[in-house]
């Protein structure tokens, strides 16, 4: 009888084991470090609102559940929800909140934020759109992309929207990266590519694409010469510019000639720069402008001669951008060593008080200055110089190059 009760001693012993097993491993119990608050500063527009989050830190896994408060003094209508949502009154009259993240888990642990309450957003602005490349040819069914640069401020939008704007065949297209495709049957000799700010669609550029192969004409309407009526000194020079207007990628150079008699040393060049000759006895020039792909389309000036010494250096008002009235002014020549000072001016043409902006290039360097005028020292110069004035008002950019005859 006695060995027939082992079986069930060494069961009990082992049940007993078993249950004493149980005391030896602990539960684990998580605990609360810190709160931090995200993000912990913020600069808020009165009737904005921004959510914030809380990370609850700490060791085996504490709870993420937090209190959401407001702890400094606020307008009736700023609120922070349970979820962290900070909704900042129209009418808050402080400067400056502090909220205030509790752990629900250990109400002794919290985090905070600060907010700056201001009273408007900063405003962005877009001043320029530039298209990398303003007159390309392609052939029928060949691709480009074109990029846009846009200028601007206040952490301004850069994305620009293309299109084609002037006719073209089905196939061709314009993606939104910019990629233009001519169409295998383009029968247009030229396209019209624009980009357009996203964010200010009254800033934009244009390019002209020559297409090789089409078969529609293009068309020369008009050349019109910077300057028709100018004076000038013996031995003075001037580049005259011409403007030619057309359809369908017409073509923009002109050809240049004195039509009236002149000294054999008065010439006029390829690029427009008319030099007077030093014993010109000329009373007056005419100077023709033809346009190389239709020469019906011309335009003409004239140039007054006066003699070297025969007065006061003659004062030139170079007019561009006509229907804003705008124009630089300054001597034609001037003697080494003294000063030539170069003035823009837009006739008052705009009105109120318009926002102005100036860069001044000369010999292709940047000038320091952001006046309307510019003073250039002419020591250690001779010769014709050249210089690019360029101007925005309100957001529209204009240019105009310049130059002046330095004499010894």
């Amino acid at each position: 009888m006695k060995y027939r009760n082992i079986p069930l001693l060494t069961a009990l012993t082992i049940i007993l084991a078993l249950s004493g097993c149980q005391d030896i491993i602990a539960p684990k119990t998580s605990a609360v470090i810190g709160v931090i608050v995200v993000p912990a500063a913020v600069n808020l527009q009165k009737g904005s609102s921004h959510q914030f989050t809380a990370v609850v830190e700490g060791i085996n896994n504490p709870s993420q559940t937090v209190t959401w408060s407001i702890t400094s003094p606020h307008a009736a209508g700023t609120g922070i929800t349970a979820a962290g949502l900070l909704t900042v009154a129209a009418d808050e009259g402080e400067t400056t909140l502090t909220i205030r993240a509790v752990s629900v888990q250990d109400i002794t642990k919290s985090g905070t934020a600060g907010i700056t309450v201001t009273d408007s957003a900063v405003t962005s602005t877009v001043t320029n759109v530039t298209i990398d490349q303003t007159d390309i040819t392609l052939d029928q069914g060949e691709a480009y992309q074109f990029t846009a640069t846009v200028l601007g401020t206040n952490g301004y939008n850069t994305d620009v929207d293309w299109s084609i704007t002037s006719p073209c065949a089905d196939g061709t297209t314009i993606a939104a990266d910019g990629t233009l495709t001519v169409a295998d049957d383009e029968d247009y000799t030229s396209l019209t590519i624009r980009a357009v700010s996203v964010q200010d669609s009254t800033k934009y550029d244009t390019a002209i694409v020559i297409i090789t192969g089409g078969t529609i004409t293009s068309t020369i309407i008009s050349v019109t010469i910077d300057q028709t009526d100018i004076t000038l000194d013996q031995g003075e020079s001037y580049q005259f510019t011409a403007t030619v207007l057309g359809t369908n990628g017409h073509n923009t150079d002109v050809d240049w000639s004195i039509t009236s008699p002149c000294a054999d040393g008065t010439t006029i060049a390829a690029d427009g720069t008319l030099t007077v000759a030093d014993d010109e006895d000329a009373a007056t020039l005419t100077i023709m402008a033809v346009s190389v792909q239709d020469s019906t389309k011309d335009d003409t000036a004239t140039v007054t001669i006066t003699p070297s010494g025969g007065g006061a250096t003659v004062t030139i008002i170079d007019a561009f951008e006509t229907d804003k009235n705008l124009s630089l002014s300054y001597s034609g020549t001037v003697a080494e060593g003294t000063s030539q000072v170069i003035t823009f001016t837009d006739n008052n043409s705009y009105g109120d008080t318009p926002s102005y902006t100036y860069a001044w290039y000369f010999n292709g360097d940047l000038q320091t200055g952001t006046a309307n005028s510019i003073t250039i020292t002419t020591d250690g110069l001779s010769g014709l110089q050249f210089g690019l004035a360029v101007v925005s008002i309100d957001g529209a950019v204009y240019s105009k190059e310049f130059s002046f005859l330095v004499t010894d």
